[in-house]
Order: C-alpha cells, then sequence, then structure tokens
C-alpha cells in the first residue's frame, strides 16, 4: 500500500483536485437589478373567479349634478342659436351630455353658469330628451332675464338644484347614469422549472411635451410640481383607498426626492417597508403617495420617466383557471423509452385575466425628470 506526502512550504494551490477534492455548488443565484415588487403587489390585489374566457364588467358615475353645455337654442329641434334677448319666462334648450340630461327632470330648477366670469342664470327645467347616444338637451325657462347675454357666450355649465314640484303632482321620474361597460380576456399563464445534465388609464399626462403655457420651455425643478399637483387632485376625487401607489423607476425617484425636498406641502418620509417592499411616502394635500420602485422601468430605458398612479385593491385577478402546480413526470428512467429525458421538469399553470375598476383614480405621467422641450 502507498502513500502521498507533500514535502517542504505547501500553499492553498499547491494540491491538486486529485488530493483536495474541490467543492462546486449546486443552488444557482440568480442575478436581478433590485428585489422586484410584482409578487407582493399582485399578492395584494383582490381576487375574483369566472366562468368565461371572456369577461365584462359595468362602472356608472355616480350623481354629481354637474355637467357642461355645448350649446344654447331657442326651440327643441336644436337648430336656431340662441343669441341674445333672453326673457323671464322665455324657453330656452340646452344642448347636453346624454349623461347629464339623465341626472335632471323635469320641474327641477338649475342653474347655467359661465366658468371665465362666474355669472349665472337661474331656470326651472320643462322637459329632457335624449336624441342620439351622444346628445340630448334640457328645456327650461328663465327665472330672470339674461341682460348680459350671458347664454350666448361660450364656457357654460349648468349645476342641478332641488325640485319645484306643483302642488299634488305625481312623482318625477326616476334619474341615472348609464354604465359603461369595460372587457378582458382571461389569458394562460405558464412558468415551468427544469434541471438537467446538460424564460392604459384613463388620465396620461406628458410634461416634457406638454405645450402648456405653463410649462413649455421651464425646467423639470421649474413647473413639474404645479403641473403634478393639478392633475394629482384630479386622480384623488375619485380616489377610494387611503393612499395611491406609484410605480417609478430609480433615476424618477431621485428627481422626485429633489423636487419635493425644496416644497414645504410635500413632505417624503425615510424609506420604509410596505406589503414587504422598499418605498418612499410622500405626504400631499390630497392623497398620500407611496413610491416604489420597479427593477423593470429602472432596466427599461424608455420607461424611465414614466410614474404609474394606481390604488391596488381596483386591480382584481379574475381567474378562469385557478393557479395550480404540475408536478414533475417519471421520465428520468430508462424504462421511458422514447419519451426518456435526463432530467427534472415542473411548473405552475394558471388561465386569468385582469379587472380594473375607476380609472378616473388612475393615472399616468410621462416625462418625470425632464425638461420641457417647448419654446
Amino acid at each position: 500500500m502507498s502513500s502521498k506526502y507533500l514535502y517542504g512550504t505547501v500553499g492553498v494551490l499547491d494540491r491538486g483536485a486529485d488530493f483536495h477534492q474541490e467543492e462546486w455548488e449546486s443552488q444557482v443565484k440568480k442575478i436581478v437589478a433590485r428585489k422586484g415588487p410584482m409578487t407582493a403587489l399582485m399578492d395584494s390585489m383582490g381576487k375574483e373567479s369566472t366562468q368565461s374566457r371572456i369577461f365584462h364588467w359595468p362602472e356608472m358615475d355616480a350623481y354629481t349634478g354637474f355637467g357642461e353645455v355645448s350649446d344654447v337654442y331657442t326651440e327643441p329641434t336644436l337648430t336656431s342659436a340662441y343669441a341674445s334677448g333672453g326673457v323671464d319666462g322665455q324657453a330656452l334648450y340646452f344642448k347636453v351630455d346624454p349623461n347629464v340630461a339623465r341626472q335632471i327632470v323635469r320641474n327641477q330648477q338649475f342653474t347655467v353658469w359661465s366658468e371665465a366670469n362666474g355669472e349665472y342664470r337661474r331656470l326651472l327645467c320643462t322637459n329632457v330628451e335624449v336624441h342620439d347616444a351622444t346628445t340630448a338637451s334640457i328645456a327650461g325657462i328663465l327665472r330672470q332675464a339674461d341682460t348680459s347675454n350671458l347664454l350666448a357666450g361660450t364656457d357654460l355649465h349648468v349645476m342641478i338644484g332641488s325640485t319645484a314640484m306643483t302642488e299634488a303632482s305625481k312623482l318625477p321620474d326616476p334619474i341615472g347614469v348609464e354604465p359603461t361597460f369595460f372587457k378582458n380576456i382571461a389569458q394562460k399563464h405558464a412558468a415551468s422549472w427544469s434541471a438537467s445534465e446538460e424564460e392604459m388609464p384613463e388620465h396620461v399626462w406628458n410634461f416634457s411635451t406638454d405645450n402648456d403655457a405653463a410649462v413649455s420651455g421651464k425646467t423639470f425643478l421649474q413647473a413639474f410640481l404645479p403641473y403634478f399637483q393639478e392633475r394629482y387632485e384630479e386622480l384623488c376625487r375619485y380616489g377610494e383607498a387611503e393612499e395611491k401607489i406609484a410605480l417609478v423607476s430609480g433615476k424618477a425617484v431621485v428627481r422626485l426626492n429633489q423636487l419635493f425636498a425644496s416644497y414645504m406641502s410635500y413632505q417624503v418620509s425615510e424609506p420604509a417597508t410596505v406589503f414587504g417592499i422598499r418605498c418612499y411616502r410622500v405626504i400631499t394635500p390630497h392623497q398620500p403617495l407611496l413610491l416604489i420602485e420597479h427593477p423593470l422601468l429602472t432596466q427599461f430605458a424608455p420607461a424611465q420617466t414614466t410614474m404609474f398612479i394606481y390604488e391596488r385593491h381596483l386591480l382584481n385577478e379574475r381567474e378562469l383557471i385557478p393557479l395550480k402546480f404540475v408536478p414533475h413526470k417519471e421520465l428520468d428512467t430508462p424504462s421511458s423509452g422514447f419519451d426518456y429525458v435526463a432530467a427534472i421538469k415542473e411548473g405552475y399553470e394558471q388561465t386569468s385575466g385582469l379587472k380594473y375598476n375607476n380609472l378616473k383614480a388612475m393615472g399616468i405621467f410621462r416625462g418625470v425628470g425632464l425638461d420641457n422641450v417647448n419654446d
């Protein structure tokens, strides 16, 4: 029997693999840019079942009592435009969107005012008519003279008031708004793992290209906050949650922190963990905003200046076939014959689609961190 000896000064690399066996780890480390938040965000969404690959859902705006007036006429056929001289008791006809007309009934008072100067005229509704899918009219009797020809101007709005019913009159017709139907299609999702011996909102704004006089030619730090405030308030009008979520890139987080730091009305908290995700909480005059850096937005250059704002409970996953595990089939033995594979393969499968409610509460801001390019 023989033995092997090493003489003299021996370094770590002086011993070969035949003498000192090397270690090879079997676990493969996956390299990603950052911790991806999508799993946690999707887990926080609601889940609903569906019986069809194609599913529809309706949404209806709540009663507002407000609306825009397109034109004013002197007769019910909407052909003779009103020009001037309206007197107390005169009948006029206001062209509006059908959903505005459905919010008022006969014998209900309403006010038409000009956004330009704040003046208004009071009227009493005598009839409501929906002409087609896009046009309706409200017939009203002036309760005061149109002395300055206000109703012949532009930028007119209607505000619906209380009823003025006659004695012993019948109940009025019901009011309501036609629902809007949305549609999506469930798709099949599948992911597998193997190892062998041998992967748009109703509101979209772009600060960098907007030709609004308030931002044209100005830098991001000069003009973005007022621009954002005005539009974010619009999203918050329809907000339902305690806070909104904004998915952004790392580049956008830096620029937004620079911006918010210079304004007292916006406070940015120290990084915190929400839903298991590191984020910044921005305290605004409206709904708080969680800034969450998404690795895909950071890595994809065209999306580095985009911010997606939504409320997580407004997104629901509709499952046609629930998530299921697909186990490994024993094909890694020679007895499997022609189907033999020297591997283990297993995975997951699901058929589902996304349902998104209340798009008015969601929005997309583009050009975040960029200066406006207009002169």
